[in-house]
């Protein structure tokens, strides 16, 4: 999305900026039988603080002059739903300001905003929709600052939203309609994505905190509000979009020990629940534990992107 474009060296690097840890992974431009060799790494910290670990990181596999699409943590920006304006393609991002001036938290002038466009046959000739991505400028423009110290170069700087749309075409394949389940530590999010297009994202209230810090009491409350927002976006996919009904829930990796909440899902959506695992689509030099995937799973899913382009 926003762009800082270099020519490309060898290889694809993605890294995830969040405030509570970097992540980077690497995936080579050799495959072994059907698998890309990868690598991938978790820093915990913010970026100054493990600046020096990450440029060891990179050095220590030569991938010095590699380029590097950037994904950030949805702690770092803001995605608005809103109503498209009636511009072409090329000027949407900017008449995208002004429709989330009244929004944003502050002087409009204190953000970068982007834009992208939910596909044509959404809404069913209804108002068309985009969504609008607001990030703090100084916060950016300083995170990117220190990027560039790093011996790669910056290809872009995208949202994880995005990136899980290149990651699954390589895990499930495009293979009609799924729904992708993240949770993260505090938070969660349902794409739903068709044909290689995000028609709706959400944010949930449900996170792998809240599932860990559970008693068996509470536990079926707990998972009932999960299925209760998977259900209502199914439901806003199949009504309000008329895409027809999802046939494949997938679920992000994470770092519970136990998958108990795919199988609530499974018995109550009545549909397919995969938990996807990165060491089925990547070789890396070992196997990776769903913990290290759910930390990595961004920056392999931008690393994934930024190979899709180099091919």
């Amino acid at each position: 999305m926003f762009g800082w474009f270099r020519k490309s060296v060898s290889g694809a690097l993605g890294l995830e900026l969040s405030p509570f840890g970097i992540a980077v992974a690497h995936l080579s431009d050799e495959s072994h039988g059907n698998l890309v060799k990868a690598d991938c790494q978790y820093f915990e910290g913010a970026l100054e603080s493990c600046h020096e670990d990450v440029e060891e990181w990179i050095d220590e596999r030569g991938l010095q002059g590699v380029d590097v699409q950037v994904v950030l943590h949805p702690a770092l920006y803001t995605l608005y739903f809103v109503d498209r304006p009636d511009v072409e393609d090329e000027f949407l991002s900017e008449a995208a300001r002004w429709k989330v001036k009244d929004l944003v938290e502050g002087p409009l002038s204190d953000f970068i905003i982007d834009a992208f466009a939910v596909p044509e046959d959404a809404y069913r000739g209804m108002q068309k929709k985009i969504y609008v991505v607001a990030v703090n400028r100084v916060v950016l423009e300083e995170h990117v600052q220190l990027i560039k110290q790093l011996p790669v170069e910056i290809k872009g700087v995208g949202i994880s939203e995005l990136a899980d749309k290149a990651i699954l075409n390589v895990l499930e394949g495009d293979s009609g309609g799924a729904a992708l389940l993240r949770l993260r530590s505090a938070t969660g999010t349902i794409n739903l994505i068709d044909d290689g297009d995000l028609y709706l994202t959400r944010n949930i209230d449900s996170s792998v905190s809240a599932l860990e810090s559970t008693t068996e009491l509470n536990r079926s409350q707990v998972l009932d509000e999960l299925l209760l927002e998977v259900q209502r976006c199914m439901d806003f996919y199949d009504g309000q979009l008329g895409k027809g009904a999802i046939r494949k829930m997938l679920v992000a990796p994470t770092r519970l020990e136990s998958t108990f909440f795919d199988t609530h899902l499974r018995d109550h959506l009545g549909m397919s629940v995969h938990t996807l695992d990165l060491n089925e689509a990547f070789e890396f030099p070992e196997h990776i534990s769903m913990e290290r995937q759910s930390v990595c799973f961004a920056a392999v899913a931008a690393a994934t992107e930024q190979r899709g382009h180099l091919m």
